[in-house]
């Protein structure tokens, strides 16, 4: 199992249509020490990762 610190290397981009689902894997990831980006939708994603795909959280 990685620890905080190699976790916070790691990028996660989490996408789902509903606020609640995402504030509670944003707040959990975060906990473990990732870095986190939300959308919230497939398109909203796509444009993350298009427009900024290094951008760190």
């Amino acid at each position: 199992m990685k620890t905080d610190n190699q976790n916070r290397s790691q990028s996660i981009l989490v996408i789902d249509d509903g606020r609640d689902i995402l504030e509670l894997v944003d707040y959990n990831l975060h906990n473990a020490g990732y870095r986190v980006r939300l959308a919230g939708s497939a398109e909203d994603g796509l444009e993350k990762i298009r427009y900024n795909p290094d951008r760190p959280c």
